[in-house]
């Protein structure tokens, strides 16, 4: 039986959590859901869901490289909109993502003793930099 909402619209994140989490084959997970396969593969490649065959290492780093992408999409909202401000929420979310992500970053660092290349420090430099401003904006 299908699973869906009331406007027979499909349940992506249900679907998602089954391939990503799950057992059943692809098939299986598209008549669960009452969904094509190739819907299954458009919402799989557009959305880049982490392949279940994946190793926890290549996880983490698909999921660094999620985190990167909201970084730097929100860096470049506040590079384009300079004359404006960000809120107190916005700035706080901001910072507390910067933070998250450096963690992460170390941590992952640190269990694979990777020998950081050149460009990390460039960007923790530009993390540092960019946790500085957001910290000036809300001692305004």
């Amino acid at each position: 039986m299908p699973t869906s909402n009331l406007q027979n619209t499909p349940d992506w994140v249900a679907i998602r959590r089954a391939y990503e989490q799950g057992d059943e084959t692809i098939k299986q997970i598209c008549e669960r859901f009452g969904v094509t396969k190739s819907a299954f593969e458009h919402r799989w490649k557009t959305q880049h869901w982490i392949s279940r065959r994946a190793k926890v290492t290549n996880r983490r780093g698909a999921t660094l490289e999620k985190l990167f992408a909201l970084l730097e999409s929100q860096v470049t909202k506040l590079a384009n909109n300079v004359g404006e401000t960000l809120g107190d929420k916005e700035a706080q979310q901001l910072t507390e993502l910067i933070k998250n992500f450096d963690k992460i970053t170390t941590i992952a660092s640190e269990e694979t003793k990777v020998v950081t290349p050149p460009r990390k420090r460039d960007m923790r430099d530009i993390r540092e930099k960019l946790a500085q401003r957001i910290d000036q904006f809300n001692r305004r």
